[in-house]
């Protein structure tokens, strides 16, 4: 009794000295910065001059089921190509399946209007027109369909196998088994991925505009920047984020349903041991999942490889290092930034926790990934307006640390998602010692948590990064004159219908996301 009261009053008395306001009024700060316009965007929709006008309801009709057409078909199109690959990958071994499975990530180097552009121009090269809904949906889907086969590999990896086994004594065939037992199971994983894919597919508004789809995203940016009726484009872009909270809580609440069968999965008997295909099926297999790997990433990259071939160097030589120049900027300032605040923010949760309060303020903050990037762009220029009208001066224009600022506010889920998974997995027992060696929070972060957490937060900076070179809507928008970025020299060149002075960017950002990706696949086989 007389070692443990004397450990625990000085326990007691660390635990309160590091949980001092420093890091709880570090953590509402981002949070109102990345909540910033998210509040501007409503406020504008609310309070702005003529909101009594609106779009007209045809109109809004016409634009809500396009986009319903649009985002549902290529998302449906996503997973008919995500979940058979997902199942072959992880239940069969065959010939080349190891680069099988990472060919059907490289489709993640490219954002869906680089697809969008290269099938577009190569089927216009030979006279045939594929533009329209059903092509916007097939190329869309061949650019975000990794997101829903990242998410169902791993829920199949990690299930049991016993359950199948059992499935297998009653009788059932594998493709029984699968649809019956192993889907259902991994259901709450597959819908992450496809929201996802949805949000991806919302954010894109230049296949949207190539291929003339009525999309609302497309129409939030028509109305703004083209007709200058800004607070109508808020009151549309009010409607397209009811209605992706609304589809967010919907999934959650669907995910919370089936938070039973996670018991039933003993990850100590994950499944690893899988059926060998050899001669004509393991040939098969190969050739059929490398299909997608080819249309989504190879055929794209080898198109514009031979236009950039064909074209003079000294037409796109000046656009393409401006471009180069500003996405790595772009990137690396957005990876550093928010890496920075994401471990602040989780630093907070780890020392304060989350309150009753704190939770959906949390929530709120990282809700950015969720709205299209017009959306985001759309409050910040409200927050201008509103900022140079009180105090007579904008404080929020006036170069590149705007636009790294928006991106942050979109991407800052994936930082804090892949620091928080990481802190996760560290025993609360480290705390206790750091505080008997008396470290501050500070200290300790750097010393003992920030080890632990570099494969985590490798994999962020490689997100974040291969995200800020992908960026169209919000640097589009927001960007100074003189800034260009690879994705803004692809639209521009896009729009003027010069698409073969594009290839050299284009061919930048499939290196720099396939060097990103290809890392990506390395350290998940590591860490795994």
């Amino acid at each position: 009794m007389n070692i443990s009261l004397p450990l625990f009053l000085r326990n007691r008395r660390f635990s309160l000295r590091l949980r001092a306001p420093i890091f709880r009024l570090g953590a509402l700060a981002i949070i109102a910065l990345m909540a910033a316009p998210i509040l501007g965007v409503v406020g504008g929709a609310l309070f702005g001059p003529g909101a009594h006008q609106s779009v007209s309801a045809a109109a809004l009709i016409d634009y809500a089921l396009q986009t319903a057409l649009y985002a549902g078909g290529s998302v449906l199109l996503a997973m008919l190509i995500a979940l058979p690959a997902a199942w072959i990958t992880v239940m069969y071994r065959f010939t080349g399946d190891k680069i099988v499975t990472w060919a059907l990530f490289m489709p993640l180097a490219l954002p869906p209007y680089v697809l969008g552009y290269a099938y577009s121009h190569f089927f216009d090269y030979f006279g045939v027109s594929i533009r329209g809904m059903m092509g916007a949906c097939v190329v869309t889907a061949l650019a975000v369909y990794p997101y829903i086969y990242l998410f169902a590999r791993a829920a199949l990896k990690q299930q049991s196998c016993h359950i199948q086994s059992a499935a297998r004594l009653m009788g059932y065939s594998p493709l029984v088994t699968c649809r019956l037992v192993l889907w259902p199971l991994a259901r709450p994983a597959v819908m992450v991925g496809a929201t996802l894919a949805l949000m991806e597919t919302l954010n894109d508004i230049a296949i949207a505009e190539h291929y003339g789809v009525r999309a609302i995203g497309l129409a939030v940016y028509d109305l703004w920047l083209n007709r200058g009726d800004l607070y109508a484009a808020c009151r549309l872009a009010v409607l397209i984020m009811l209605l992706v909270l609304g589809l967010l809580a919907i999934e959650e609440q669907g995910r919370k349903k089936q938070r039973q069968y996670a018991s039933l999965c003993d990850r100590r008997f994950a499944c690893d041991a899988t059926t060998v295909l050899r001669g004509f099926q393991a040939h098969c297999c190969t050739g059929l999942l490398l299909l997608p790997a080819v249309t989504g990433f190879a055929l794209p990259v080898t198109w514009f490889a031979f236009l950039t071939w064909k074209t003079p160097a000294h037409l796109w030589r000046v656009s393409f290092v401006d471009g180069l120049s500003g996405s790595l900027w772009l990137a690396v300032g957005t990876a550093v930034l928010l890496i920075a605040l994401a471990a602040l923010f989780v630093l907070d949760k780890r020392q304060n926790g989350r309150g009753l309060l704190m939770q959906p303020l949390a929530r709120l903050a990282q809700a950015g990934y969720a709205l299209p990037g017009t959306v985001l762009a759309q409050g910040f220029f409200v927050l201008a307006l509103a900022t140079s009208s009180v105090i007579g001066k904008n404080l929020l224009f006036g170069g590149l640390g705007l636009v790294i600022i928006a991106c942050s506010t979109r991407f800052f889920i994936i930082a804090t998602g892949a620091l928080e998974t990481g802190m996760a997995n560290i025993s609360p027992q480290l705390d206790a010692a750091t505080r008997l060696a008396r470290k501050s929070a500070l200290s300790a972060f750097f010393t003992v948590h920030l080890p632990i957490l570099r494969p985590a937060a490798a994999i962020a900076v490689l997100m974040l990064f291969l995200e800020g070179v992908k960026e169209l809507p919000m640097t589009l928008i927001l960007r100074p004159f003189d800034f260009q970025t690879l994705a803004t020299v692809v639209y521009q060149y896009a729009s003027d219908e010069a698409l073969e002075l594009a290839g050299p960017a284009i061919l930048a950002m499939a290196a720099i996301g396939g060097g990103a990706v290809s890392s990506l696949f390395w350290l998940e086989g590591r860490s795994r």
